[in-house]
């Protein structure tokens, strides 16, 4: 949503896909007994115009 908008927006995109799988890893492994451990995932920078002054230029 935030690259159809007039100025298109700099936005933190998160990997969703991913949290989601590791989610349902530590839940069967907490389920089994076990004791998961905490993960950080990295969040990636999407930069669009309202920040980058190369696209403001055009």
């Amino acid at each position: 949503m935030a690259a159809e908008l007039p100025i298109p927006l700099t936005s933190v995109r998160s990997p969703m896909h991913e949290m989601g799988a590791r989610a349902l890893d530590l839940l069967v492994d907490l389920l089994a007994g076990g004791t998961p451990a905490s993960a950080r995932l990295t969040p990636g920078l999407v930069v669009r115009a309202s920040t980058d002054p190369a696209q403001n230029a055009a």
